[in-house]
């Protein structure tokens, strides 16, 4: 399962394919295998020994998948943070997918120029910074609501 999945995300990121290494330690009767895998310009060895070969490969491809998601997870928000997407359009498509609603609530700010946003989606409430724009004060409520919900959005 694990190693299926470090494959497709080396395919997915067109990194080469995982090379995966087992040492084989203790009793011929009850032998114990760690393993490492490259991938990505990287190693990692895996920290528990196992039965079996097959075992210790899947646990040591969750450690690297673990490592590398992050990575990405980290380089997604950092172009995120630099204003390279449209929060508004990364909250739509996830809405669109996920089959639920946004309601934008903006209104003139009083007493100066520009607008204030809030937000309604997935039963809660998300208040934007005031910009000057309808469609600024927009994208900080949904910029908002994404950095809320990093963790379910596939960035």
């Amino acid at each position: 399962m694990h190693k299926n999945r470090l494959q497709e995300h080396a395919q997915r990121f067109h990194m080469p394919r995982p090379i995966y290494q087992a040492v084989k330690s203790g009793l011929a009767h009850a032998p114990q295998y760690r393993s490492a895998v490259s991938v990505g310009g990287k190693s990692y060895t895996s920290e528990n020994v196992f039965p079996n070969r097959g075992a210790s490969e899947q646990d040591v491809a969750k450690l690297a998948l673990k490592h590398l998601t992050t990575g990405v997870k980290d380089e997604g928000l950092s172009l995120i943070l630099e204003g390279s997407t449209s929060f508004k359009s990364i909250l739509n498509d996830y809405a669109k997918k996920m089959n639920l609603e946004i309601t934008y609530n903006t209104v003139p700010q009083e007493g100066r120029a520009g607008f204030e946003s809030s937000l309604n989606f997935n039963g809660k409430h998300y208040i934007g910074d005031p910009r000057k724009t309808k469609n600024e004060a927009e994208q900080s409520a949904a910029c908002a609501a994404v950095l809320s919900n990093l963790e379910s959005f596939s960035v």
